[in-house]
């Protein structure tokens, strides 16, 4: 042969055709280009390892030097991500991470692009959700541009927020579409961070992935291992809980790039939305709640003024710290469970 294409982790044996027939001398060499997408043995098996091109070469030993390449094409197996041999959550927590902008050790493109597209996106990991659930069969991935319903919209209420002050804001969906997953890019004004978010009761068997992009847009990933269904729910799909600090001067709130996708993997586009966030003046320390969470092996805490907190770490040691007025970042070494108290309030933070 001088071409083949296979699988990775898939196995085929070459044969060399050595003519004279005569010759007494049949033992041959094997080298491979590239032992990062397929091996072989001296026996002529080759192994494939990872997706792409390499050439597979047998020379002779009898001293003319003669050689035979065949050329070895290493194909994705649709949903297999991570390049393991199996299609299974990992794969798509794999894409989840890919799609947020984190950086995996093996991530296969063409494994996890099962719309064919070019692009990865949520109705891939459902794609891959049903491979998992129809054990191991890949089924057809069709798309669409927009809603099927000109109600499908996705909303948030204006609302009024003060400087450093944390704010929970529901991300709605008013639909009659049965929808199994989403995604989407939140915009918020300057001044304006995500602290948390967290599901809601519209989706009930779901986990949520976000992380910010380099163009300072939000992306927000709703998913399901099992294809379940969002549910319709005044309490929205997702909460966000913003932070404000002393540069916030009000703006809008945009939810841009919108995704949905159903259980048939079909793909669904909705139009932006918008919301008022005015500048809410007048508010006293008192009304605002303190804002306490990791990151970066930090705990940060937003205090709406000058304070004290104390802060028992992993070990046990309680240490008393004194807070400015907006965000101040204590470093925390160790991974665990830290106990925040402040005033009469205290709150539980993992670092991880």
């Amino acid at each position: 042969k001088t071409e083949v294409s296979f699988k990775a982790n898939e196995t085929v044996t070459l044969t060399p055709t050595i003519l004279p027939a005569t010759t007494t001398n049949t033992v041959v060499v094997w080298t491979t280009t590239d032992e990062k997408v397929a091996i072989v043995d001296a026996n002529g098996e080759v192994t494939a390892i990872g997706v792409g091109e390499a050439t597979i070469t047998a020379t002779t030993t009898d001293g003319s030097n003669l050689s035979a390449s065949c050329a070895v094409t290493v194909l994705p197996t649709p949903g297999d991500v991570n390049n393991d041999a199996s299609v299974n959550v990992t794969d798509i927590v794999t894409v989840a991470s890919y799609i947020v902008g984190k950086t995996t050790d093996i991530f296969i493109f063409e494994a996890a692009d099962m719309t064919k597209d070019g692009n990865i996106n949520i109705v891939d990991i459902v794609a891959i959700a049903n491979i998992i659930l129809n054990g191991g069969t890949a089924s057809n991935v069709s798309s669409q541009r927009c809603a099927p319903n000109s109600s499908d919209v996705i909303k948030i209420e204006d609302f009024a927020a003060g400087k450093n002050q944390s704010q929970q804001v529901a991300i709605e969906m008013t639909n009659a579409s049965d929808y199994s997953a989403c995604q989407m890019d939140i915009r918020l004004p300057k001044g304006m961070s995500i602290a948390e978010c967290e599901l809601a009761s519209a989706a009930t068997d779901h986990m949520v992935a976000y992380r910010e992009l380099p163009d300072g847009a939000v992306r927000v990933l709703v998913y399901s291992l099992t294809c379940q269904t969002l549910q319709n729910s005044e309490e929205g799909i997702i909460r966000l809980r913003t932070t404000t600090d002393n540069r916030f001067e009000g703006g809008e709130i945009v939810v841009e790039n919108i995704l949905f996708a159903d259980r048939g993997q079909n793909e669904y586009r909705l139009y932006d939305s918008v919301a008022n966030v005015n500048l809410a003046t007048g508010v006293s320390a008192t009304e605002v709640d303190c804002v306490v969470y990791a990151e970066n092996r930090s705990i940060v805490i937003i205090s709406p003024c000058d304070q004290q907190a104390t802060i028992t770490s992993v070990d046990g040691v309680s240490r008393t710290y004194s807070l400015n007025e907006g965000r101040n970042e204590i470093a925390a070494p160790q991974a665990g469970v830290y106990i925040v108290t402040l005033a009469d309030k205290t709150s539980k933070v993992m670092v991880k």
